[in-house]
């Protein structure tokens, strides 16, 4: 348009300047003031064309979400998403024709003798419905008003004497495009400059927007292209499309697939899909994209169509794949906001899923890594051969975190396992639910468990991970095998914090350690917090050839099964002078099915142990070795043991006439240990009120503290008064009397 314009000033100007040489000042005014003229001719053309589509919009009806006025313009979003902008012209500006629609839906104009109707070809001109054209005014290089219907040929328009239309005024005349614009309760009334008045009410909170389909979207034959719909207060919807085309809105993606091409296309090559919706309240709407296909002729080749599915969790997206004619395909995942893949880089960047030609059915890709509230697309390439087809996505978005996940992604310090985890501390995490059939453990960093998911499994070899319940009861981890955890830095760890595990395994052990026997230590730390185990009969739970610096088991609950053999929690065979720092606090440590004899907590004659924590642990019908301890070491340098209760009514028919330990360290502690304070304690050992109960008679040998103390009872209550009053040893629940309330793990 602006071309044209220039065109109108430049020989308006000459005129002039040939009219008047002598009075150079006279022509420069003149000449400016045109051009003023022209400009501000220039903004009204641009305010007629906008106010046409606007009435063009407003006679086809619907709901309005919104309404806002600004210096007398009016911006009107739709329940569709589609804004209609009403502004008004000034005075003397352009002598602009007054464009409206008749009741019948056809095209009006007034030039300023009176409406009369838009021809074409002799033929009224339809402004709704499915043939609704929309004018586009213009103004040649005379200066005279003109219209396009297809926004390429423009025609001058003429009056009713077949004359053209200034388009210039001489000044008297008024370019109000509508008399008032006004909010009557829950209407919007707009009443034009001929009269003409439109209605639409005002639904707020109810809106279906089809995003990114303002122009019409160009489809390959068999192409699938997706949409993202934006819907508020919708409580049903219908989607159509044109003959031979398929659409498909899934919650809040249309997904639409042109027809396939054949030898006699009967599709419609040029129309609309559009989706009805209706309010709870039983107002409707309806959001069209416009669709075309491609003239340029293809070869039928392989195809494939997305479908965005669900998002269940908060890490996971799920699509459905179709594919015709293809004998494989390469799909790749990753955030809608990066830059849409062609074809090179889907073959070198994407991962190639093989199909049967014989049986292509719909296929389910899900990705497990994605991040909370954010938007992926799945792009697949159909391949048959050497022949590529065209790229298809859907795009769908994740949901907000939950739990202790949403905590750790909000950027909250947590502490698991009596570590600091966060996402400064710890970068790498990974979220589990039960969105996908079966998820792995296999990679080092931080995995959130949700307490529903099922058959989730851990990888042996596993190095450097913190496995916790993203609620507040236990998720379940399994191992079909032994599970091997393994270190190459002394900084590594392995914690399990709110975890039911369990393995496949029947003999053996049910973890194992691994690592570098060069190193000082192979793990910083091992740490088990609130956790449920069930061991199998004749089985370890720990054993380790390499060296552990901390190990803690702290409120787990520990199910053994009868057995005479010796066992062990954490059984270790390092042969040089290593030092273990042990923590064994608020555990429930129960046989279900009889008795387990020789059982140690730890076990290492040749290892020095720092420092031992044991406080507060129920032993129940679980009996330590006869003329060993409960932790059995080379050295021991501190010991703080208090509070256990060992439920032990056959000791002397188990164990027979033995002694045993709490602590046993065949290096140290052999002299007498015989007073109740650490200062008087040589050994730095705190024994304070730990309880055995024998049945009804005390055996003559019974349990010690310390194995080679002289003095057997100063730390160690002998009873045989039952201090139980729940014995549950199916479940492994087990509660104290009012009198022996301050012994044994609570739960």
């Amino acid at each position: 348009m602006k071309k044209i314009l220039k065109h109108l000033a430049i020989p308006a100007a000459l005129a002039c300047l040939l009219a008047s040489c002598s009075d150079l000042s006279d022509i420069e005014k003149r000449v400016e003031s045109l051009e003023s003229r022209v400009q501000a001719l220039e903004t009204q053309i641009g305010i007629l064309n906008t106010n046409v589509a606007a009435v063009q919009k407003l006679a086809e009806g619907g709901t309005i979400s919104s309404v806002e006025e600004k210096d007398g313009v009016y911006t009107i979003t739709l329940s569709n998403g589609k804004k209609i902008v009403l502004k008004q012209g000034s005075t003397g500006i352009a002598n602009a024709p007054v464009v409206s629609i008749d009741a019948e839906g056809y095209w009006t104009v007034d030039y300023g003798n009176g409406p009369e109707h838009i021809l074409v070809n002799e033929q009224k001109v339809k402004a709704v419905g499915k043939d609704g054209l929309t004018p586009i005014f213009g103004v040649d290089d005379e200066g005279y008003w003109t219209v396009s219907y297809d926004g390429k040929t423009f025609t001058q328009i003429t009056d009713e004497n077949d004359k053209p239309v200034k388009a210039i005024p001489d000044g008297s005349s008024e370019d109000k495009w509508f008399n008032s614009v006004s909010v009557d309760g829950d209407k919007l009334v707009v009443v034009l400059k001929d009269g003409s008045t439109y209605k639409l009410p005002i639904v707020k909170d109810f809106k279906c927007a089809i995003q990114n389909a303002e122009s019409e979207i160009v489809f390959n034959y068999g192409e699938t292209k997706s949409f993202t719909v934006e819907m508020v207060g919708v409580a049903t919807a219908m989607v159509t499309a044109p003959e031979g085309w398929a659409a498909v809105l899934d919650e809040t993606t249309l997904s639409v697939t042109a027809p396939a091409q054949t030898k006699a296309v009967l599709a419609n090559s040029k129309t609309d899909v559009c989706i009805l919706a209706i309010s709870n309240s039983g107002f409707s709407t309806i959001a069209k994209v416009k669709v075309s296909l491609d003239d340029t002729p293809v070869v039928t080749g392989p195809a494939a169509t997305v479908t965005f599915k669900s998002s269940e969790a908060c890490n996971v997206v799920s699509f459905e794949v179709k594919l015709a004619n293809a004998s494989e395909f390469y799909y790749l995942f990753q955030k809608s906001e990066e830059t849409a893949p062609d074809a090179a880089a889907m073959t070198t960047k994407g991962e190639k899923w093989n199909v049967s030609t014989q049986a292509i059915g719909p296929t389910i890709l899900n990705s497990n890594n994605c991040e909370p509230e954010t938007r992926y697309t799945l792009y697949i390439l159909p391949v048959d051969g050497d022949v590529q087809g065209a790229i298809a996505s859907a795009s769908g978005t994740t949901p907000a975190a939950t739990g202790l996940y949403a905590r750790y992604w909000n950027g909250e310090e947590l502490t698991i396992g009596g570590v600091t985890v966060s996402k400064t501390t710890h970068p790498t995490a990974y979220y589990i639910s039960n969105a996908m059939s079966i998820q792995f453990i296999s990679k080092p960093g931080v995995y959130f468990v949700e307490p529903d998911a099922t058959d989730v499994e851990i990888n042996s070899g596993i190095q450097n991970v913190i496995v916790v319940s993203n609620g507040s009861s236990r998720a379940s981890v399994r191992r079909t095998s032994q599970l091997v955890i393994k270190a190459t830095e002394f900084e590594d760890a392995f914690i399990m914090s709110n975890i039911n595990f369990t393995t496949g395994l029947t003999t053996g052990n049910m973890l194992g350690v691994n690592g570098d026997e060069a190193k000082t230590f192979v793990f910083e730390n091992i740490y088990f917090e609130n956790c449920g185990f069930e061991v199998p009969k004749d089985m370890n739970f720990m054993y380790s050839t390499y060296n552990i610096g901390s190990f803690g088991m702290v409120d787990c609950d520990i199910k053994l099964h009868a057995t005479t053999s010796e066992k062990n929690i954490l059984s270790t065979n390092t042969n040089n002078d290593v030092t273990y720092a042990l923590c064994f606090r608020n555990n429930i440590i129960y046989c279900t099915d009889g008795d387990v004899t020789g059982y140690q907590v730890f076990k290492n004659a040749n290892a020095t142990v720092s420092s031992v924590e044991l406080s507060s642990n129920t032993f129940a019908r679980v009996y330590v070795k006869a003329s060993y301890g409960l932790i059995s070491a080379k050295h021991c340098g501190t010991a703080d043991v208090k509070k256990n209760l060992f439920y032990t009514p056959d000791y002397e028919t188990l164990v027979g006439a033995a002694y045993t330990g709490i602590i046993y360290a065949t290096d140290t502690n052999k002299s007498s240990v015989g007073a109740e304070t650490a200062a008087a304690n040589s050994a730095g050992f705190t024994f304070t009120s730990n309880l055995a109960y024998y049945s009804t008679t005390l055996p003559s040998k019974r349990m010690k503290c310390s194995y080679y103390s002289n003095d057997g009872s100063g730390w160690l209550y002998n009873k045989t008064e039952d201090p139980l009053a729940t014995k549950d040893f199916t479940n492994g629940v087990f509660t104290t009397t009012e009198t022996y309330a301050s012994y044994g793990a609570k739960r």
